[in-house]
């Protein structure tokens, strides 16, 4: 009898480790949808969140360690980039700076894989150098809520001023307009 049912729990076990192992890992990918909303990499020319969602003005600058929450609205777009990144006086300082992070993004509740949709590096008008996650979001509607976890390792410098080492969680909860 032990010998009879050896082999049928053999079998379904072997099953339900290889299912276990094939489920993806749950993480954002490019092309992964949330409800008619798709993840997709951005493009230079997709329109940028941060146009619309800023720190309210009485948010120190460098701000220290902690949680920030702030509403805004965004008019619709067929695909919104959620242009979250860091920003330094020159590109050296921007890559000095960035070897120090480590980053966390979560849209709706729903962690995203940032190394599989990249960064992007720029330069604004007044020289300063960007470096921002390729992430943007397709046929968004709604309200939605955008978390960056940005653990610094140590103090930053970023050519204008010091960020101290920590962790800083900023929630944007934004609704799309209907214009």
């Amino acid at each position: 009898m032990r010998q009879r049912l050896f082999l049928p729990v053999l079998i379904v076990g072997i099953l339900f480790l290889g299912t276990a192992c094939a489920r993806p890992s749950g993480l954002l990918k490019p092309g992964d949808r949330i409800g008619d909303m798709v993840v997709v990499k951005a493009t230079p020319d997709a329109y940028r969140v941060w146009d619309h969602c800023k720190f309210p003005p009485d948010t120190p600058d460098p701000r220290p360690p902690g949680t920030y929450s702030f509403n805004c609205q965004v008019p619709p777009r067929k695909v919104l980039w959620i242009n979250e990144g860091w920003y330094a006086k020159d590109q050296q300082t921007r890559d000095d700076n960035w070897r120090t992070f480590t980053f966390e993004m979560y849209i709706d509740d729903r962690q995203v894989d940032l190394e599989a949709f990249g960064t992007i590096d720029g330069a604004r008008p007044d020289g300063a150098s960007y470096r921002e996650f390729n992430l943007a979001l397709e046929n968004a509607s709604g309200k939605h809520i955008i978390r960056l976890v940005h653990r610094m390792k140590e103090d930053v410098f970023d050519g204008y001023g010091t960020y101290k080492a920590g962790t800083y969680d900023t929630l944007e909860n934004f609704t799309v307009t209907s214009e």
